[in-house]
């Protein structure tokens, strides 16, 4: 516990910018001497539980030399004076072992209240400067909880897949706002290939989390929703070797953003709202949770899924949830014999997705907000049902469009999909169509591979392919990769890539991609993709791209010929990497790592769209020998390297 307590100060201090310093005197080594019985206590926790039904507990005392009999005076501290504590605590001839036994009145003490207690050995001939003469620990009848039953426990940090187990879940007799799981880890980690409890101190016995209500205050703020949930942090057993070193113990733990070890820009009610109860049952008890986790290895950093939806999820025992799943992809654009238009898309639904209503809007308008408008009554939408559906687009509109699908049970909102898509309407398109060129990713196909025999992670080769690609009329040096990633998901057996993929390159020779999403979504959030100058040109946002360009000429991708390439960097450990992967928002792997990432315009010279169209066979022939990839075989970065990097890379990206 000092140790876990020293670290947090430590990564504390280094959130608030301040500088720890040591003392420097000098000083000469004597060795300790020791003399008589050489008596200590031995090791008590921090926290000593009692029990209702008993009305002492013990506290063992230990000696090193054991040839006669002796007392050891014993004094003690209790502020509460609840304790019975002796005096002085014996030795028989011969042992080395001997009992402080305390008495206590269990009628009198009340649960979850802990006195503090110290006991000390006042005889100082007969104590060892090896062992503690001293102890301080509280004693206290905890809560009673009581079993109900098996929960589904899944958290999507350990297994990305959803993948569930079944853990005991159990609620606290007094207080029945509070529950706990029973070792949730244990059998996550031996899934994963560990042992549980064998690595480190092992994850930790329970994870209590506790239902919140509207007027409690909560890490200095004060709740507005009934509906939210705080947790007590709590160490995954995860743990990674190459951060066990100084103030670092590598284990990662799980905290919620109210702790006191965040900032206090944290401590907001809207930090919290991904820790709630996503669903209740009848009697108006909990059937999900969802929680948000901070992942943090004190002293060192870690991954902040605290504003991730359903990171860790908790099915209450015999709750089933209902189904309001929705998934739609533009399919295009039509006009009937009356002159309407309507965007077309296709549209999957969950079992228990009834009322479902589909809107076109301006393409920057929050998706969210139309929901909310829809469910209001405030904003009239179209009924659709699952299959292909059509909805209007209004007379006025074009440009940059979206149709926003919400499901509803009632008035409350279920789930909200969107699906962009751009139409003039005879106006002028701002985008001309240049031809077909090939794109070469290096971004998600690499992040996916086997494992071969002796378990290491073969990659997928990069892929390379042909493309429709647009530049914008407005300005010259944009291009635009239409349904980058359409092609590709195909090979895993998926749907989706129907996204475009701006490329700036105004500069010939400062050429960057911004962070966008590309259509790709496997079921763990949609992937997104950003080169390393992109990532140069957000972090110094307020200058113009051209500035910083200038600064950092070396970090950007250049257009010549006809062909858009991107830099290598590398990493402090050797890493090379051309951009970064994102998932669902969050910072995932390097983009980029075997250096292939590239983009060949239409009319680009004969030489390059020859090399282009030879790379685009390599990796036709390369599938039919192995067949396209399928999600049964298919496996991601192996965890332990994705972690390592992806710590690395979140400080690289400060």
């Amino acid at each position: 516990m000092n140790k876990t307590i020293k670290n947090t100060f430590i990564a504390l201090a280094a959130i608030l910018g301040l500088t720890l310093t040591a003392c420097t005197d000098k000083y000469e080594y004597q060795a300790a001497t020791a003399s008589g019985q050489q008596v200590y206590f031995d090791n008590v926790a921090s926290k000593v539980s009692l029990s209702k039904d008993a009305t002492t507990f013990n506290v063992q005392v230990l000696r090193i030399a054991a040839d006669e009999a002796i007392t050891i005076a014993l004094t003690s501290t209790d502020e509460s004076g609840i304790f019975t504590i002796p005096s002085s605590v014996s030795f028989a001839a011969g042992e080395k072992t001997a009992t402080v036994t305390i008495g206590y009145n269990p009628d009198v003490l009340e649960y979850d209240d802990f006195k503090p207690i110290t006991l000390t050995l006042a005889d100082a001939d007969n104590t060892t400067p090896y062992g503690d003469a001293q102890i301080s620990f509280a004693a206290g009848i905890p809560s009673p909880f009581v079993t109900i039953g098996k929960a589904k426990f899944m958290d999507s940090f350990m297994f990305d897949d959803e993948t569930y187990f079944d853990v005991v879940l159990q609620q606290n007799e007094i207080d029945p706002d509070i529950y706990r799981l029973v070792n949730p880890y244990d059998e996550i980690l031996v899934e994963g290939g560990y042992t549980a409890g064998s690595v480190n101190k092992g994850p930790s016995e329970y994870l209590t989390f506790q239902l919140r209500h509207a007027g409690e205050e909560v890490g200095g703020a004060i709740l507005t929703r009934n509906n939210l949930v705080t947790f007590e942090p709590f160490r995954t057993g995860y743990y990674i070797s190459s951060y066990d070193s100084g103030d670092a113990d590598g284990e990662v733990w799980g905290f919620h953003v109210s702790d006191e070890m965040f900032h206090a820009s944290w401590h907001v009610e809207g930090a919290y709202l991904k820790n709630y109860v996503a669903a209740y049952q009848e009697d108006g008890t909990p059937g999900q949770i969802n929680l948000a986790p901070w992942y943090y290895i004190p002293g060192v950093g870690g991954w902040n899924h605290s504003q991730d939806d359903k990171q860790i999820e908790i099915l209450f025992p015999g709750f089933t949830p209902a189904d309001y799943s929705a998934e739609i992809v533009y399919s295009g654009i039509f006009t009937d014999v009356a002159g309407s238009v309507f965007a077309v898309a296709n549209l999957t639904l969950g079992a228990d997705a009834e009322t479902v209503k589909a809107v076109v809007v301006d393409g920057s308008a929050d998706a969210a907000a139309v929901a909310d408008a829809i469910a209001a009554g405030e904003l009239e939408a179209t009924d659709v049902a699952a299959g292909s559906i059509q909805v209007p687009i209004p007379e006025d509109m074009a440009g940059k469009l979206q149709v926003v699908v919400v499901v509803l049970d009632g008035e409350n909102v279920k789930t909200v999909v969107a699906a962009k898509f751009e139409y003039y309407g005879g106006g002028n398109n701002p985008w001309q169509s240049l031809g077909i060129g090939y794109y070469t990713d290096d971004y998600i196909v690499s992040y996916y591979g086997e494992e071969d025999e002796n378990g290491n992670f073969i990659p997928y080769e990069p892929e390379t392919y042909q493309v429709e690609i647009e530049e914008s009329t407005e300005t010259p040096g944009i291009y635009r990769i239409k349904n980058a990633y359409a092609p590709l998901v195909v090979l895993f057996g998926e749907t989706g890539g129907e996204k475009d993929i701006t490329i700036h390159a105004e500069d010939p020779a400062g050429v960057y991609i911004l962070n966008q999403e590309t259509g790709v979504d496997f079921g763990k959030g949609e992937f997104s993709i950003e080169s390393y100058g992109g990532y140069l040109i957000q972090k110094y946002s307020s200058y113009e791209p051209a500035v910083v360009i200038a600064n950092f000429p070396t970090r950007f991708g250049t257009l010549e010929s006809g062909v858009i390439t991107f830099p290598t960097v590398a990493t402090q450990d050797g890493t090379e990497f051309q951009g970064y992967l994102y998932r669902g928002g969050q910072l995932l792997y390097y983009g980029g790592t075997t250096l292939a990432s590239k983009v060949v315009l239409p009319g680009a010279a004969p030489a390059e769209v020859a090399k282009a169209k030879r790379a685009a066979a390599a990796s036709d022939f390369a599938r039919r020998l192995r067949g396209n990839f399928h999600q049964s075989k298919q496996v991601e970065v192996k965890k332990e390297m994705m972690k390592k990097y992806l710590l690395h890379a979140m400080t690289l990206k400060k």
